[in-house]
């Protein structure tokens, strides 16, 4: 269920790097895309927007 979790904040996060957004901002939408349900659909939807699954991933370096 981690790695679910983990597959779709990234797959969100270099969708939002495509767009041309800075790694933090990308983090961050990606991050926001969890919380509100927009990544996942079915039942895994109310889970999956918990930060239990994703809240350790940072950027660390030059993010801005």
């Amino acid at each position: 269920m981690n790695s679910q979790a983990t597959q779709h904040l990234n797959q969100t996060f270099f969708t939002q790097l495509q767009k041309k957004r800075h790694l933090a901002e990308a983090l961050r939408q990606a991050k926001m895309a969890m919380i509100e349900g927009e990544v996942v659909e079915n039942v895994l939807k109310e889970i999956y927007s918990h930060p239990y699954f994703w809240g350790g991933f940072v950027v660390f370096g030059d993010g801005l």
